[in-house]
């Protein structure tokens, strides 16, 4: 019962927290390549993560699909 509570403790002090989360939003990634629904995540100023289903908490929440 503790081996279970370490780990989940530890699972979710790896969730990352970002200032802005952007769900199913278009990426054009400008090398040409066709456009893709992706979430991005941003942390002060910086894109911090890009894709599909990001795992995380954030301040704000945005669906860019609606």
């Amino acid at each position: 019962m503790l081996l279970c509570a370490l780990i989940a403790g530890r699972l979710r002090a790896q969730v990352p927290n970002y200032d802005l989360l952007i769900r199913n939003g278009r990426i054009v990634d400008g090398t040409g390549s066709p456009w893709f629904y992706a979430d991005v995540a941003i942390t002060g100023d910086r894109i911090t993560a890009i894709g599909r289903g990001l795992i995380g908490t954030a301040r704000q929440t945005f669906d860019a699909r609606a």
